[in-house]
């Protein structure tokens, strides 16, 4: 019977994650059960908690498998880990869009019914915010333009 015990732990310890689980994990994971909790059982404010307490689990996961790369293994193609795909959605700026289009269509809209005058703070932070994105732009290229100027009429 300690046989199959000493086995079963020798597997546990050598082809899961279980061995590199930290004391720091552990206390993120009682941060992850709180937030879980406030968001979904307390409701306060699931749209922000929620998303985070998942954000917290995923980040202190275990990550054995999770950084692998795929590859091909003769004719077998091997998937990649978690992390990969995730690095790759935020490295091709798949998932930045897909989170505010996701908070943009889930936001409650109940207090700025209630309160129409709102809406005008909310039209002034959009323009203020698109006349920083052109202002921006226009200064890049500016400064593109500068640079390829000087970079032709140089003294030498």
């Amino acid at each position: 019977m300690s046989g199959i015990i000493e086995q079963f732990t020798l597997m546990m310890t050598q082809s899961t994650g279980f061995s590199q689980i930290t004391g720091g994990m552990m206390i993120m994971w009682a941060v992850w059960e709180e937030l879980f909790y406030l968001s979904s059982v307390k409701d306060y404010e699931p749209l922000l908690l929620l998303p985070i307490a998942f954000g917290a689990l995923l980040a202190n996961v275990p990550t054995m498998g999770v950084f692998n790369e795929p590859y091909v293994d003769g004719l077998i193609n091997v998937p990649g880990g978690l992390y990969f795909y995730i690095s790759q959605g935020i490295h091709l700026e798949l998932f930045p869009p897909l989170i505010f289009l996701g908070v943009g269509a889930l936001t409650d809209f109940g207090p700025l019914i209630a309160n129409p005058r709102t809406l005008v703070a909310r039209c002034s932070g959009a323009v203020g915010h698109f006349h920083n994105h052109v202002r921006c732009g226009i200064e890049r290229g500016v400064h593109a333009r500068r640079r390829r100027f000087h970079r032709h009429h140089r003294r030498g």
